[in-house]
């Protein structure tokens, strides 16, 4: 079936989440770090020229920029709300109305969960994000209530929305856009309104905000889950295909560059 695509549509766009997907999950989020495998396989993917390939990533811009330095790749940060390909850079204009209530909520929960074990607070310049990974399981819901209790204050913090990811509660601005609508803003920059003509895309990710992608791609590309915890298979998802971890990256990635040398 992709064989038969490829040579339809003849070019392809890559999508990946970060952690979780082309990185493995860390108890410590800043440790994350890509393979060496899984570097050298993008590296080859973005050597295609019937390719183009970006990561999409709840990780602030500034912090992708920084793990994957590679020349020619497309990179969405906080979710899509600020995206920087090499041909072209967008904010969201949200993300500058919304800096200084972030800002004062970031003092606030500094304040209101201080004393609870086992959590950091990450600001990432279009959102805050509050890891808990190391938190006592007897505490998490006390933190997630004090933490709801201030979002949920104040008309101040009405332009932000609270998201419980993968070991994470995120405060991101209340807009309609995610890694969905961020896909496709990236398509229509890269081919044009007549991509779905033009181009496969293919989008690999392995939490809830990935399930927007997989949504929105539909029939209209390949979509592909990471299960990291290898038990999760029969979880419910919008993705057509399932990897059984994030080592399964490099073979997969490897696969792909073949199957486009091929086509």
């Amino acid at each position: 079936m992709v064989a038969r695509t490829l040579s339809r549509r003849r070019k392809v766009a890559f999508f990946f989440d970060f952690d979780g997907t082309l990185a493995p999950l860390v108890p410590d989020p800043p440790a994350a770090r890509l393979s060496l495998a899984v570097s050298r396989n993008l590296v080859l993917l973005l050597s295609l020229p019937q390719a183009r390939t970006a990561i999409v990533s709840g990780r602030s811009l500034v912090d992708l920029s920084r793990r994957v330095p590679l020349r020619g790749l497309g990179l969405a940060g906080n979710h899509g709300l600020e995206i920087a390909l090499p041909e072209k850079t967008w904010k969201h204009p949200v993300v500058q109305a919304c800096a200084r209530p972030l800002a004062r909520l970031s003092l606030r929960l500094r304040q209101e969960l201080h004393g609870l074990p086992g959590w950091y607070l990450e600001s990432k310049g279009a959102g805050l994000a509050i890891h808990y990974r190391h938190a006592p399981p007897e505490a998490i819901p006390e933190l997630f209530r004090r933490v709801e209790a201030v979002v949920g204050q104040t008309q101040e913090y009405s332009c932000l929305r609270l998201v419980k990811a993968t070991w994470t509660l995120e405060i991101r601005p209340a807009v309609d856009w995610d890694k969905g609508r961020a896909v496709e803003w990236i398509l229509l920059t890269w081919y044009g309104a007549d991509w779905p003509l033009l181009v496969l895309p293919v989008f690999v990710g392995d939490e809830a905000t990935d399930e927007d992608a997989f949504r929105f791609l539909g029939s209209r590309g390949i979509t592909v889950m990471v299960d990291h915890q290898g038990c999760d298979q029969d979880r419910l998802t919008a993705a057509q295909f399932t990897l059984a971890g994030p080592e399964e990256m490099p073979r997969f990635l490897g696969w792909w560059y073949r199957e486009c040398l091929r086509s």
